[in-house]
């Protein structure tokens, strides 16, 4: 569950990845982003159905083609770097190339105090070491974001190694562009490493908070997402009401006349299912949205009381509830 959590809330880092690949690989991989160089992103699926990578490039230069690799995570969890590790043995047995692989770790919750060894593993004569590179995003210093030209990097710098001078740099300019979409990052990145009584996060939750998110293109392209996949669901429920309805029209039919029946009883299951599964699939993909954000901000499990009010409460109440949790100090106060 913990992992699904991090997946879900890595969503900035994946709209990042695929909105500017080459500030990417110049900020975590060391490649200038004006080396003469190209960058093809490869398919995120390799070898098993199951096996979902983050982020990989395949990148070629002059003198040799490689392949870059990212796995990222909110917080060091010892059974996703050894996922990550597989990952590459997987990578390098189908692609037959070189690969850089980075660990990016988000926050530094749980970070352990010992250095972190190479994964390895052995099966006989079979022996596999993996020595990924681990990013601390919370080390690397604000000014190798500050410095680059590309107002898409300035909502990671309340995640950096930033002073408030610098923070507070980064807040002006994106509030200079007016960019709704930016303000809604640098919030949301903000709630992971920030407590809501911390002058930086107030100062980026000052307008209403389901402004900042409804009318952000993050908040639209994440609810996208989710109703992409929610349209699956949303077709079975069109589905199961056609064919209830088509059954309990010839049920009638057969009494009151099979034609009238059967028109009768399409049109009505057609039509409760068109807007159950609507609905269905619109809460669920709200729901998705607040329990990411409160499992992140309050940890994970959340208490069975507190999934009993969310997996209860109406798409109205759902949406509110995740505009409170962005300035919320505990769960109470968030779905109050």
């Amino acid at each position: 569950m913990a992992r699904a959590v991090a997946k879900d809330y890595d969503k900035l880092f994946k709209l990042f990845a695929e909105e500017d690949p080459r500030d990417l690989l110049a900020l975590f991989a060391g490649i200038p982003p004006d080396a003469p160089i190209s960058v093809k992103p490869l398919p995120r699926e390799i070898m098993l159905p199951s096996l979902q990578l983050d982020h990989v490039y395949e990148v070629t230069t002059e003198a040799e083609t490689f392949l870059v690799h990212f796995e990222v995570t909110t917080r060091f969890r010892a059974e996703v770097y050894q996922h990550a590790a597989r990952q590459v043995q997987d990578l390098v047995s189908r692609y037959r190339m070189p690969i850089q692989s980075y660990f990016v770790i988000l926050t530094e919750h749980g970070y352990p105090s010992k250095p972190i060894r190479p994964y390895t593993e052995a099966f006989g004569v079979f022996r596999m070491e993996a020595a990924l590179e681990v990013i601390r995003l919370w080390t690397i210093p604000a000014s190798a974001v500050l410095d680059r030209p590309n107002p898409r990097l300035y909502p990671w710098t309340v995640l950096l190694d930033a002073t408030p001078t610098q923070q507070s740099e980064a807040y002006r300019r994106i509030e200079r562009l007016k960019d709704r979409d930016l303000l809604a990052r640098m919030a949301l990145l903000g709630g992971l490493r920030y407590p809501s009584e911390e002058r930086l996060f107030r100062r980026l939750t000052t307008m209403t908070e389901q402004e900042i998110i409804q009318e952000s293109s993050f908040y639209k392209w994440f609810v996208e997402k989710m109703e992409l996949a929610e349209a699956e669901g949303e077709a079975r429920g069109e589905a199961r009401g056609e064919a209830r309805g088509e059954a309990r029209g010839e049920a009638r039919g057969e009494a009151r006349g099979e034609a009238r029946g059967e028109a009768r009883g399409e049109a009505r299951g057609e039509a409760r299912g068109e807007a159950r599964g609507e609905a269905r699939g619109t809460a669920h993909g709200e729901r998705k949205i607040l329990l990411h954000q409160l499992r992140i901000r309050f940890g994970d499990p959340l208490p069975q009381p507190v999934l009993d009010r969310i997996f209860a409460a109406d798409s109205e109440t759902l949406i509110r509830w995740a505009g409170q949790t962005l300035s919320a100090s505990t769960l109470e106060e968030a779905l109050s």
